[in-house]
This record gives C-alpha cells, sequence and structure tokens, in this order.
C-alpha cells in the first residue's frame, strides 16, 4: 500500500488583499461557513473572493476585538476591549452596544453555559448577552485564556497574579 500527504494551498492574505488589518487576533467560522478574523483595528469576514470589513467609527465602537461568540440563532457577541460588545444579526451590526459591564477576553462554552474570562472579576457566565459574575475564587483576577476540560477550568492570567488550573 502506498500512502502519499495531501498537499495543502497555503495562502496569505493582507491588507492588500482586503483585510482589515495584518495583524491578526483570532479566526472563526460562524455557522454559514464564513471565515472571521479578528484584529486589533476591527473585524474581516472573507466571503471567498474578497473581504468584508467591520470597523470603528463606522460599524463598531473600538476596533480591538477579543473574542467571537455564536448563538444557535446565528446572533454573534464580539467582546470589544473597551468594555462594550457589539452584538451581529445576519452579518450586520445592531446599532446599539451593550455594556456587560466588564472587559470579556473570551468565551467557554461548557454543555448549555457560556462561561467568560475578563478583566478584574475573574471568571463569570454569560446568558443571553447578559454578564452575571460568577468568580469562583477572589484570588482570581484577570483571566485572558479559559479552557474547560473534564469538570476543571484551565486559565491563563496576566504576567503579575495568579493563573491557574
Amino acid at each position: 500500500m502506498q500512502v502519499r500527504a495531501q498537499q495543502y494551498l497555503i495562502r496569505t492574505y493582507t491588507v492588500g488583499d482586503g483585510l482589515v488589518m495584518n495583524r491578526v487576533r483570532g479566526f472563526f467560522q460562524s455557522q454559514d461557513g464564513f471565515m472571521w478574523m479578528y484584529t486589533w483595528d476591527g473585524l474581516s469576514r472573507y466571503e471567498g473572493y474578497r473581504f468584508r470589513n467591520y470597523i470603528a467609527g463606522r460599524d463598531l465602537q473600538h476596533s480591538f476585538i477579543n473574542d467571537i461568540l455564536e448563538m444557535p440563532d446565528g446572533t454573534m457577541y464580539l467582546p470589544l476591549n473597551d468594555g462594550s460588545m457589539a452584538v451581529m444579526h445576519n452579518q450586520e451590526v445592531d446599532s446599539v452596544h451593550l455594556n456587560p459591564g466588564a472587559v470579556i477576553n473570551i468565551f467557554c462554552k461548557v454543555d448549555d453555559k457560556v462561561y467568560v474570562g475578563m478583566d478584574e472579576m475573574g471568571i463569570g457566565l454569560f446568558n443571553n448577552g447578559e454578564l452575571i459574575n460568577a468568580k469562583f475564587d477572589p484570588r482570581i483576577n484577570s483571566v485572558l485564556q479559559l479552557i474547560y476540560h473534564q469538570d476543571h477550568f484551565f486559565f491563563i492570567g496576566p504576567s503579575q497574579g495568579h493563573s491557574g488550573v
């Protein structure tokens, strides 16, 4: 039996191709198959042949996007680094941004719940666009990354203070 490695096409996209910024913070694939890239300067949706960009001053209240959460109905939540949150329906940003009361750095889905890692507030619950603080340990301050595995949260905090598992 002969086994061959599959060749993958690697393509680099830049602002010259329409990407909102070259420094990409993260990727997200929505239920409808679109690829989203969130950056320090806005959000880009790749449409297979071009980018649609969402930027501060036009679509977003703030340009620095921390993460993306998509609900089963297609609603997308985008926590911004100024503490506000953009909400999208059908690829359009709502004119009113939410103010959850904290800077949300990351979403973490666990069964039917959504947990968030936040600046200054540790770990909380996110439900229907609202933040429900559920700090598990008063020593946990800011949470930058959050993973749930086998009944445990694993998180990364800032260089000062606690990080833990």
